[in-house]
């Protein structure tokens, strides 16, 4: 099937409480899909603002992630909010996410491929010409920003909140620093595909820093997470200690060269 893709720029002012950026949107068409990111922009900013380019939970582009953008534009960071299914697709039950994200596990690529054409999106957009990109994701979002570091694109930080380590992608190259931030009591993630990671770091000679939280269980910066575990009997929950913790850790390492 012949690709197309077609740049859209759509402007609309948040006014949501305590907002004072702007929101736009950054979409392109892909095979019949419209792929729609979300840019926070802090009050000051110019072309050369950092961005952090932000990858959801399984869930698709929900509320809890655009939040997370909110937060790192009053940080000063563009920060760009993505999604991945296309036509801006959220589910609300593990067997419909399973369904949308596997894909994603089965091809690296796929998620590499779609990453890239958001930031040829915001090129074309004009409004962002940025030298330093980042990408942080959450849980699935977690995996498809290591990937994205794992196939040697230029980005300056990549971090990882209670996310996949294991890939089947075969990394020459990693550019990025990486930080790992982990719940030690993660049953999603086990001991060995910790290590196996680490292992894959060390052997790629990455520069990245590895964070265990006692006692935190996947999807631990979610606040909605213990009442989906408890409605689908699956090993999430929110632990708040965890949470703040993790992203002060996030704030020190995009500060930090």
């Amino acid at each position: 099937m012949l690709k197309y893709l077609i740049f859209i720029l759509l402007f609309s002012c948040s006014h949501q409480q305590k907002t004072s950026h702007d929101s736009i949107r950054v979409s392109y068409y892909d095979e019949g899909s419209t792929f729609t990111a979300d840019l926070y922009l802090p009050k000051k900013h110019d072309a050369l603002t950092p961005l952090v380019v932000i990858v959801p939970e399984w869930w698709g582009k929900t509320d809890f992630v655009k939040e997370k953008g909110k937060s790192l534009a009053f940080e000063g960071y563009a920060a760009l909010v993505i999604d991945m299914y296309g036509n801006e697709k959220t589910v609300e039950t593990p067997a419909e996410a399973q369904e949308l994200s596997n894909p994603f596990y089965e091809n690296p690529t796929l998620g590499i491929e779609r990453l890239n054409k958001y930031l040829k999106a915001l090129e074309e957009s004009q409004v962002l010409s940025p030298v330093k990109i980042s990408a942080m994701g959450f849980c699935f979002g977690g995996t498809q920003v290591l990937n994205w570091a794992r196939s040697g694109k230029d980005l300056q930080k990549v971090i990882s909140f209670h996310g996949g380590l294991a890939t089947s992608m075969k990394a020459q190259e990693i550019k990025a620093k990486i930080l790992v931030l982990n719940g030690e009591a993660d049953s999603l993630v086990p001991l060995k595909e910790r290590q196996a990671f680490k292992e894959e770091m060390k052997k790629l000679k990455a520069n990245y820093k590895f964070v265990d939280y006692p006692d935190a269980l996947h999807a631990f910066t979610n606040p909605g997470a213990t009442e989906v575990g408890k409605k689908f009997q699956i090993p999430v929950a929110y632990n708040e200690k965890a949470d703040k913790s993790s992203w002060e850790e996030l704030r020190n390492f995009l500060k930090n060269d």
